[in-house]
């Protein structure tokens, strides 16, 4: 697997399984087409640590790819685009029952707790979605949500002005929003 991402090169390969790859008939072929499109490690552990250090370095550089892959699984680099990030301070109200429900979020770090008529209190953490049902309903909020106890509360808002701009810029990613949240709430 390592040597077909170009991780590996196919001595460190062949060393450590004791297998020949299929694809090449001569080991001088299999080396020309490492050398053209990979970096070699002498061994195995090696380029499994420069693997994890790469997807390490990516998750710390872009987190909110992180966040939202797990309410997005599908196309969320793009769908990152169109979120901006708010930070709340402890107990501060992003919205209240009866505010308009222009935007929705997505719990980046921190907790927010939800109140409203006909919930129970519940309390969202890291890569929860709240806010959604209201601003599709196109309805004031049906809730309170509040930020709960800690220094700092980051949360990714989706503006309806950002989802419009999707919705006419690219309608197909938008599709993928709206149907991601309709199984959420299905």
């Amino acid at each position: 697997l390592l040597e077909s991402h170009g991780v590996l090169c196919s001595e460190s390969l062949s060393e450590s399984s004791g297998n020949k790859d299929p694809l090449h008939e001569t080991d001088l072929e299999m080396k020309q087409d490492a050398a053209l499109f990979a970096l070699s490690y002498p061994c195995i552990n090696e380029a499994i640590e420069y693997c994890e250090n790469r997807i390490c370095n990516a998750i710390v550089a872009n987190p909110r790819r992180s966040t939202l892959s797990s309410v997005f699984p599908e196309h969320s680099e793009l769908i990152g685009e169109y979120f901006e990030e708010v930070v709340y301070g402890s107990g501060e109200q992003v919205f209240r029952t009866g505010d308009l429900a222009d935007a929705f979020f997505v719990t980046e770090k921190g907790t927010v707790s939800i109140v409203g008529k006909g919930t129970d209190s519940n309390r969202y953490n890291r890569t929860s979605l709240f806010g959604h049902i209201d601003f599709f309903k196109q309805v004031p909020h049906t809730i309170t949500a509040t930020t709960g106890k800690g220094p700092q509360h980051i949360l990714l808002c989706m503006k309806r002005n950002k989802f419009e701009e999707m919705v006419r810029d690219q309608p197909a990613l938008a599709a993928v929003v709206q149907k991601t949240i309709l199984e959420l709430v299905l």
